[in-house]
């Protein structure tokens, strides 16, 4: 069931100045529309249809006049001076708290994975938004996620980060598995003609798993013991 979530109504580029406008403020002062769009130099309608995604994700308090949270004030700083470490813990903490976008982290999970249209269609969908909405606002919401250091778009696919690392050691495991593959060489000495006093040495070499190992032991002494007799 859709859940008529606000998407931003702007690329993640002009979401971002408008979040660094509200910041540059004085903590706890209400700003409106107007200083906002003359900060940015946006229109003034183009601010207004970001402040109820910004209101959802705690950024801006309720109100005709919007006042910036502290971690608006937060996120727009690091925004200011490029700390990419920063932004990503705000934008992943805001994420965290928020349920209708860790949602759309697990449906990308649950999928193993989606392609850029499938997960737009998907955000679209989910938030309740009309038919023939603008797409820019789901692209947005991925961006954020790219920001935030939660999924990466490879091929044309976006997954998780979790899911990521959760494949690559998957497959560090089954290279570890093959890798314990190991020969292990048998020698025995046996001679061949007691009149002649001759000895031959004979090699084996044999590929075992190490998991293996003790289950092959006795069919080793079973072909020592007929190499023997």
């Amino acid at each position: 069931m859709a859940d008529n979530f606000k998407l931003p109504g702007s690329s993640y580029e002009e979401l971002i100045k408008i979040i660094k406008a509200y910041s540059t403020g004085k903590e706890g002062q209400a700003q409106t529309l107007d200083a906002i769009a003359q900060s940015t130099g946006m229109d003034r309608t183009v601010v207004s249809r970001n402040n109820g995604f910004l209101v959802q994700m705690e950024l801006l308090s309720e109100g005709s006049k919007k006042t910036p949270t502290a971690e608006c004030f937060g996120l727009g700083r690091a925004y200011a001076h490029g700390i990419a470490e920063e932004i990503e813990k705000k934008w992943k903490g805001l994420i965290e708290h928020n349920e209708f976008l860790s949602r759309m982290l697990s449906a990308i999970n649950i999928r193993n994975g989606m392609d850029r249209t499938g997960l737009i269609n998907h955000i679209l969908y989910s938030a309740g938004a009309t038919s023939g909405a603008p797409k820019v606002g789901a692209n947005t919401i991925i961006e954020i996620f790219k920001a935030a250091n939660l999924v990466i778009e490879d091929d044309g696919k976006i997954k998780t980060i979790e899911q990521t690392i959760s494949n690559e050691r998957l497959n560090s495991d089954n290279n570890n598995c093959e890798s314990e593959n190991t020969q292990i060489p048998i020698v025995n000495a046996t001679k061949i003609g007691s009149n002649t006093g001759n000895i031959i040495n004979i090699n084996i070499n044999i590929d075992v798993n190490v998991n293996e190992i003790e289950e092959l032991s006795q069919k080793i002494k079973m072909l020592l013991k007929s190499i023997n007799e």
